[in-house]
Parts: structure tokens; sequence; C-alpha cells
């Protein structure tokens, strides 16, 4: 009696598809949470898209922070790959900037921390570049940016109400 009712049939294979589906979609849900089975990432990946702004290529970099007025530029760190300085110019009208400091001959390899004692102060609004030279006082190609104004650091004043204490 049972196979000669298609009705009955039909709803018990529609329930056997309703529960092999759920039974998938709680494997691939337990897969996913214990990281067996990765959903695809829309974020790019570096196989994806080649960078931009890639490292530099040379042994040669340098990174300034501010630069204030006074007499002495400090130098966040400088790479070199063969030995050299690093030295500082002022930009003047003329056709060539004018010299004004050069460090001690450096290593090759990292340095840190390194000052520079200018032979003439800037001041504020000044405009100097930092580049790298060869120990034949050559200057050096790098691909960093180094025209730096110089800018004093501006402070907050503070005042307090006569009863505020």
């Amino acid at each position: 009696m049972n196979s000669s009712c298609p009705r009955n049939n039909q709803k018990g294979n529609i329930l056997v598809v309703v529960l092999i589906l759920m039974a998938l979609a709680f494997v691939g849900a337990y897969l996913v949470k214990t990281g067996a089975l990765s959903l695809p990432s829309t974020q790019p990946t570096a196989v994806d898209e080649p960078r931009l702004n890639p490292e530099p290529q040379t042994g040669y970099q340098i990174t300034v922070g501010e630069v204030k007025p006074g007499s002495v530029v400090n130098i966040d760190s400088v790479g070199l790959a063969v030995e050299g300085y690093v030295a500082v110019y002022k930009d003047t009208t003329a056709e060539n900037d004018q010299l004004i400091g050069q460090s001690e001959l450096l290593k090759a390899g990292t340095h840190t921390n390194i000052s520079v004692t200018l032979s003439s102060a800037v001041k504020d609004g000044d405009v100097v570049f930092i580049r790298l030279q060869d120990s034949n006082e050559k200057d050096i190609k790098t691909e960093a940016d180094t025209k730096i104004e110089v800018m004093k650091s501006v402070g907050m004043m503070m005042s307090h109400y006569d009863n505020e204490y």
C-alpha cells in the first residue's frame, strides 16, 4: 500500500534531501570554523597585485625627522653600502646649494642618531637638503626626498586662573 501512494514517497524524498542539505551545511560550517576549509578572501595578496611603492633596492637610505632652528641637525638613521658622509646643504637662490655641515666619515652599514654640526645656523623657514656622500664627497643618489623646511617647535602657552587651585 505504501508503494501505491506516490504522495507519501515524494514527501519522504523531500525529507531526505532536506536532511542531507542540512548535514552538509553543518559539516561545512564546522570545517570553516576549525580552519580546515577556508573561504576565498576578497583582500588582494602580494601574488594578486604588485606593490606600487617597493622598498628601495640600493644599499643607501636616510631618515630625517624634524629639522629645528639652530646649529645642529639630527639624522634619525642612515644606511650606507660604502663609507660616506651625511651632508647638509642650505637652499639658496644661486645655482648651487651651500654646504653648511657634514658628518664625520661613517663606515658602511646602518647608523642611528647622527648629529651634524652646521657652520651657519638655520632659522625658521629656511630650507635644507640632507644628502649622502661617498668617501670622495660625491653625492649619492637616493630615493628619499630630503628637502626639509626648518620649523621651530610650537608650544602651547598655559595660564591659570587666580583661584584655580
